[in-house]
């Protein structure tokens, strides 16, 4: 088993999950549990708005499938702003 595999399993999260987790994760902050959770439900929240919502076949070419995948992202990451600006501003 990779560590990459581990890790997914450790963290309790798809790999998919865990890929979208490590993005808002860098550089990696000192978090609480509690705001590593809400990081590991933005992630999982994300990834299937994503999912279900947004991501067309070919939706990088278009121009509207682009715009609403990016106002997705915002709507989202708005619900946390609190926990989202505590790890941009560390």
């Amino acid at each position: 088993m990779t560590q990459e595999e581990r890790r997914h399993i450790e963290e309790n999260l798809t790999e998919e999950e865990l890929a979208v987790y490590d993005i808002l994760m860098k550089p990696a902050p000192e978090l609480t549990k509690e705001e590593i959770k809400t990081v590991k439900q933005t992630a999982r929240e994300l990834l299937d708005t994503l999912k279900r919502e947004k991501l067309v076949a070919g939706w990088r070419r278009m121009q509207s499938a682009r715009a609403k995948v990016k106002v997705a992202i915002n709507d989202i990451m708005i619900k946390n702003t609190n926990m989202l600006l505590r790890i941009l501003l560390i």
